[in-house]
């Protein structure tokens, strides 16, 4: 037990009680902000997290994946002439295959990750050596530990900024939730993030795979991300009943359903705002779902 004797200089009582302690509100399920993803997504170079960690965050909310498939995965399960990440059976939680649509922001995470991992098995994968130089060659590198993500955020939640405190798993969270209030279907959202389906007829019957409404579901995620995070400040960072309205009055979420949307050249889908949108995709998928 700390005892500081009362004739203790005034300074040193002073300067102990003028230290900052961050209290964070606890939480053990919190659904980000809009102004929280801001902080979150333009503050992370102000962390000491590192690079590759970092970046394995953001493709987390871009594709509201698990943080073990994301920490698990590999060069060699992504198809980019489709634009496709594939998962499969084995390292899905519910043991069924999933085809994961990457929007232009999720592409563009990998396209800058590349330069560190690119010659090695794992997409985020971990070296000691590489994590404390990024220019330092190694040989290969692992699948990261299970306690990355949520270590790296817990050391580094001051520089957010924020009132609550958050997970890694609450970026999924956030993600799906982000598309149920703007209007996309919470039975889509279900499949999107590879839920076990339920009931008879979905478990047994039902083998369609509904690869367009979850591309569409990647776009929506894009279009609010790059809303949010383009923002000047946080003051003009939208609401969710901003972007709500804003989907409503376009018909954003079906505009993203249509194949014409991804058939046409990117600058005449564009959405009225100003939002980087994803490559052109086919449909012939280079790949055959049912042997994978």
């Amino acid at each position: 037990m700390l005892n500081v004797c009362s004739d203790t200089p005034r300074t040193i009582m002073d300067l102990l009680n003028s230290i900052p302690v961050r209290i964070f509100q606890s939480s053990t399920k919190y659904t980000l902000t809009p102004k929280d993803i801001y902080l979150f997504w333009n503050k992370l170079d102000e962390t000491r997290i590192s690079k590759v960690v970092q970046l394995g965050l953001k493709f987390m909310l871009c594709t509201l994946t698990r943080g073990i498939e994301v920490r698990t995965m590999e060069w060699s399960e992504i198809d980019y002439a489709e634009g496709v990440w594939i998962i499969p059976n084995s390292k899905a939680k519910n043991g069924r295959q999933q085809l994961v649509p990457l929007n232009k922001r999720a592409l563009s995470i990998l396209d800058e990750i590349r330069r560190l991992t690119g010659q090695h098995r794992f997409v985020f994968g971990w070296n000691k050596l590489l994590n404390i130089d990024e220019t330092t060659k190694v040989s290969s590198n692992n699948a990261m530990k299970e306690t990355a993500f949520s270590h790296a955020l817990r050391d580094n939640l001051y520089v957010f900024d924020m009132e609550n405190k958050f997970t890694p798993h609450d970026l999924r969270r956030t993600g799906a939730t982000l598309l149920t209030s703007v209007g996309y279907s919470r039975e889509w959202v279900s499949m999107l993030l590879n839920h076990k389906p339920k009931g008879v007829t979905a478990q047994v019957y039902d083998t369609f795979d509904y690869f367009e409404e979850k591309r569409a579901g990647m776009e929506c995620i894009q279009y609010i991300l790059d809303r949010i995070t383009s923002a000047k400040t946080t003051d003009f960072v939208p609401s969710i009943k901003t972007l709500r309205s804003e989907f409503m009055a376009k018909g954003l979420v079906f505009e993203f359903l249509k194949e014409e949307y991804y058939s046409k050249p990117v600058t005449e889908c564009k959405p009225d705002f100003q939002s980087m949108l994803s490559s052109p995709v086919s449909y012939t998928l280079s790949y055959d779902p049912v042997k994978l």
